[in-house]
């Protein structure tokens, strides 16, 4: 398939093969900053759904709003780095 494209297609496929590798980096990066988004909203609101699991089992402490956030704040900076 890969030499019927670039035979068919020879001009244009000779034009894109220099930047090729950047334009697959960028790909790539794109796709797994959009990987690791996900896992970080997911993470955080598994965190947020065990803390209240927990906070109705009466096995922590109730916090005020203010504290809550800061709970979270703290949990997301531990847990998901940079």
């Amino acid at each position: 398939l890969g030499f019927w494209v670039r035979t068919r297609f020879r001009a244009g496929v000779e034009r894109v093969l220099p930047i090729f590798p950047a334009l697959s980096a960028t790909f790539i990066i794109f796709i797994c900053s959009v990987v690791i988004a996900r896992n970080q909203a997911r993470l955080t609101y598994s965190v947020y759904l065990g803390f209240l699991q927990l906070q109705r089992q009466h096995q922590v402490p109730n916090l005020s709003s203010g504290e809550f956030d800061q709970y979270i704040e703290h949990v997301i900076r531990t847990l998901i780095p940079g």
